[in-house]
């Protein structure tokens, strides 16, 4: 629990910045020519990750002042860090998809995020759904402890 919940803010900064840089592509003519800040489907996505980005955002302030009552992380960070992996791996794929053919090719971008290009973040996003414990795994914690569903053995 101390590690989900310690990843919760520094995940949710990573995705901030995702984020703003998504957006910026998407309102560009990037490699690829086309500017899709006009296209409703783009803009719905965006939309889409912007809730969650707050949702999530919400969700670490309630992990931490539980924190701050007892003393002790509790599950809620398994949500957080489900939520995180899920979030994360919309904002690679729509990044993927905006950048079309040219997110194959590496190489600088100037929309790329801060720790590497699209690709990178692409490719390793896939891996946040099994560090520190896999989504199967957050999604029976999060039902048993936090919504105490029963088990199911």
């Amino acid at each position: 629990m101390n590690e989900r919940a310690g990843l919760a803010f520094a995940a949710q900064a990573a995705v901030s910045i995702a984020l703003r840089k998504v957006i910026e592509l998407a309102g560009s003519n990037g490699r690829n020519g086309k500017s899709f800040s006009k296209d409703p489907v783009i803009r719905d996505k965006l939309a889409q990750l912007m809730i969650e980005s707050e949702i999530f955002r919400l969700t670490n302030y309630r992990g931490l002042t539980k924190i701050m009552k007892t003393g002790v992380p509790g599950p809620e960070g398994s949500l957080g860090k489900w939520q995180w992996a899920d979030l994360n791996q919309a904002l690679m794929e729509l990044a993927m998809d905006l950048e079309g053919p040219y997110s194959q090719l590496t190489g600088d971008s100037e929309y790329a995020i801060a720790d590497g290009d699209w690709q990178y973040g692409f490719l390793r996003s896939r891996a946040n759904s099994i560090e520190g414990g896999t989504t199967e795994i957050l999604k029976n914690i999060v039902a048993e402890r936090v919504l105490g569903l029963p088990k199911l053995r």
